[in-house]
Formats: C-alpha cells, structure tokens, sequence
C-alpha cells in the first residue's frame, strides 16, 4: 500500500483523526468560511461598536470644546452639518465604484483613518478646525461602514439578519452610553488625552480586522444572472427602501427637534429625555429578534410592518399633550423602526452588493439631514403636529416596498442564493 494512502486509513479507524489531519494543514489551504465566521463577524461588531461609542462620546465632548474655543451654537450646528454630510457622500461613494473595492481591507484602512482623524482633534485649537476634522472623519466613515455589511454577507448569509440585529444592538447601547461617558472623560481628562483614547480605541479596532483573512475578490464581486424583470423590481425595491429608510429617520428624529415645542406645552425636561430614551432602548431590545425574524422568511414583511408602525408612533406623538402619551410614541416608534431597519439592511446586504448596501445607509443620513430641516421648518407654524407630515412616506414606502418585492421574492429570503 502506497504511504499516501496511510492518512485516509488512519481516519477511517478513528473518527478524530480525521479532523486532526484537517487541523494540522497550512492556514492557507483551508476555505475562507473554515477560517472565519463567528470569529470575523465578531470583530466586525467590535469594530462598528467601538466607532458607535466613540461617536456618542464625541457629540458631548466637541461641542464643550467649541465653547471652551469661544464657538457658538452656530458652530456646533455646523459641526453636526459638516459631519453628516460628509458621511453622506462617502456613503453615496459606493454606488459609483466597482464592487471588488469593497473589501474588507479599504473597510479597515477608512475606519483606521476615521480614527486618526479623531487623535488629531486635540491639535485643533479653533473650531473651525474642529468641524474640518470631524467633516473628514465623517467621510472615512462613511467610506469604511458599507463594506463592513457586506462582509458579514458573506460570512453566513442564513444568520445575517441575526448578526446585524445583534450588532445593531450593541452600537445603540453604545452610542446611547457614549454622551454619559464623553461628558464626564472630557471634564475629568485633558482634550488631549479624551480625544487620543477615542481616536486609538477605534484604530485598534479596525486595524485588528486586517489580520483577519480575506475574502478572494470573485467572493466579494460574484453576482448570479438576472431576468430582467427581476432587476427592474429589485430597483424599484431599492428605491422604496431608499425611501422608507428617509421617512422613518426623519420620523424618529422629529420628536429631538420638536423639543421646544413639548417645553412650551408644559413637558418636563426629564419626561422628555426618558422619551427619547425610550425608543433607543427599545430598538435596542428588539433589533436582534427582528434580525432572527428576517432570516426565517421574507425580509419585506417585518418591513412593510415596522412602516406602519413607525406611521402610528409618528401620530401619537404628533397629538401629544402629556409625557405619557409622549413616551408610548416614542416606544411604539421604537418596534417600528427594529422591524424595518435590520431587515432592510439584511435585504440591502444581498450577495455583498456594495451599492443597495451604500443606497440604504444614505436613506438612513439623508433622513437625519433632510428630517430635521423640514421638521424645524414646520414647527414653527404647526407646532408638534409637524411630526405627521412623515405619515405620508411612511405608509406611502410600505404600499410600494409590499408591491415591489412580488417581482424579486426569490431574493429576499435567502441572501446568499
């Protein structure tokens, strides 16, 4: 008997010596799904976690920087304004470039200088230096963010869902704790230093994702043939999605800028701050099952559903006079937006597509910027009524995501075909 055929004979007398053979081979002959996994995806979460923190702790630490500089409120305004949109475009970058540059080594590099641009806040001692930093930072996030999605795609796409409910979890939680902890690391640390350890926790972070092995290139770009029937739908579906993920932003958003108005109605101030609390912890509890959800059955359903209800937390809170009546809208706007925003970023992850991934997010920014504008604008002569005029895109997106979806429903329960 040949000595090659020792090895097969040997794993044919002991169950495990087949595995150990299997373990004892070079790292580089092994398939990427054997290498990564659960071990990948939870340094992806690790990473988007560690930026969402960051990111909360910023949004209390440079506004006090700007006022410790002799800024305004204009210029904290600014800020937000120059970082949003730079998130934005970066975002946006994504649909015009080919789909093999989105690999997990760009996401790594962009989201490693997003954090270095966060060390280099300390050496800004004018805010205007501030809000250059921040709109740079914004844009390597933007650029970073989407490939990170796309990578969890082709981890495992039947536990999608579930892995970006779980993540979106984690960075809520986060980003909620981060002002608490900006607050006091910026009162209690030199701006130096407060702005360093931020800067270097998402660094670490990301760079850690470059040990990781990646993915070969016809992985990430391999897309299989479509009718065309099927591709008009699905671009029609990417467009309601689009749609939805701006109406339930701009929604979710509505009742921050109506503050003043909940004051002048004889709200407390702390009726209103649990409000909004609530429907960040709420989201927080429920986008894991929601992610679980999409990954058993059509990714449209939760959609459609999460629309509607995001559209009656919308009416509540438009017609509320106490802080109870303000703190179930916000709740029940909370179950809405869980429903709708994991399934439509599972569904948008479809095959790793950089673009509907980058399309999606940009509803999510462009809700944020445009929602605010608008809200603000209304407010003036409605007062929180102004909160409605979001029940129209909201039922208005669901009619067309539940219309759209019968032409690609081969697509949406099984994203990695």
């Amino acid at each position: 008997m040949s000595r090659f055929a020792i090895p097969s004979l040997s794993a044919a007398r002991s169950p495990n010596a087949a595995e150990r053979q299997r373990r004892r081979r070079p790292r580089w002959t092994a398939s990427y799904r054997e290498l990564t996994d659960t071990a990948t995806a939870r340094w992806i979460g690790l990473a988007r976690t560690a930026e969402a923190l960051a990111g909360g702790a910023l949004t209390v630490a440079l506004p006090i920087s700007i006022a410790r500089s002799g800024g305004t409120a204009s210029d904290v305004s600014a800020m937000f304004a120059a970082f949003a949109v730079s998130l934005l475009l970066g975002q946006c970058l994504w649909t015009r470039l080919p789909d093999h540059w989105a690999t997990p080594t760009v996401a790594a590099i962009a989201l490693a200088a997003s954090g270095m641009a966060i060390v280099a806040l300390a050496t800004q001692p004018t805010g205007e230096g501030l809000i250059a930093l921040r709109a740079v930072q914004g844009g390597l996030v933007g650029v970073g963010a989407p490939p990170l999605v796309t990578w969890l795609a082709h981890l495992d796409g039947e536990r999608l869902g579930a892995r970006l409910g779980s993540q979106s979890s984690a960075r809520l939680l986060a980003f909620t704790g981060g002002p608490l902890v900006g607050g006091v690391a910026i009162e209690v640390l030199p701006a130096h230093a407060f702005y360093a350890g931020c800067g270097f926790l998402v660094m670490t972070t990301a760079l850690a994702l470059l040990a990781v092995r990646t993915p070969p290139v016809d992985i990430l770009t391999k897309t299989p043939p479509m009718g065309e029937a099927v591709t008009r739908s699905r671009s029609r579906l990417t467009l309601s999605i689009f749609v939805g993920a701006f109406a339930a932003t701009a929604a979710a958003t509505s009742t921050v800028i109506l503050t003043p108005e909940f004051r002048s109605l004889g709200l407390s101030a702390t009726g209103i701050g649990a409000a909004l609390s609530a429907m960040l912890l709420t989201r927080a509890a429920l986008d894991w099952r929601a992610g679980r959800l999409a990954d058993r059955g059509r990714c449209s359903t939760p959609m459609v559903v999460g629309l509607l209800v995001l559209a009656v937390g919308t009416l509540i809170v438009g017609a509320s006079g106490s802080v109870t009546a303000l703190v179930i809208g916000r709740i029940v706007k909370g179950v809405g937006m869980a429903a709708f925003a994991t399934p439509a970023l599972r569904w948008a992850a479809h095959r790793g597509n950089i673009g509907k991934a980058s399309i999606v997010g940009a509803g999510f920014t462009c809700g944020l910027i445009g929602g605010s504008i608008v809200t603000g604008w209304l407010a003036a002569s409605v007062s929180v009524a102004a909160a409605w005029i979001w029940v129209l895109p909201l039922t208005a997106s669901a009619w067309s995501i539940s219309r759209s979806s019968a032409g690609c429903s081969e697509l949406e329960t099984n994203p990695q075909g």
